[in-house]
């Protein structure tokens, strides 16, 4: 967790918002929920990410 949100503090401080990360889930995976923070204002948000077929 904590490098999830050093990794948060890195783009917020970014000019606009490029974060690249790759794994695979697990084959019961039915969404990703992806956590983004609102430039303009400063609360995060959250986006869910429908995962669909095979992996």
């Amino acid at each position: 967790m904590q490098k999830a949100a050093e990794a948060m503090m890195r783009v917020k401080n970014a000019p606009g918002v490029s974060f690249r990360r790759q794994w695979k889930p697990a084959s019961d995976v039915t969404s990703v929920r992806v956590i983004v923070p609102d430039t303009g204002t400063g609360p995060y948000g959250t986006l869910d990410i429908p995962v669909n077929g095979p992996r």
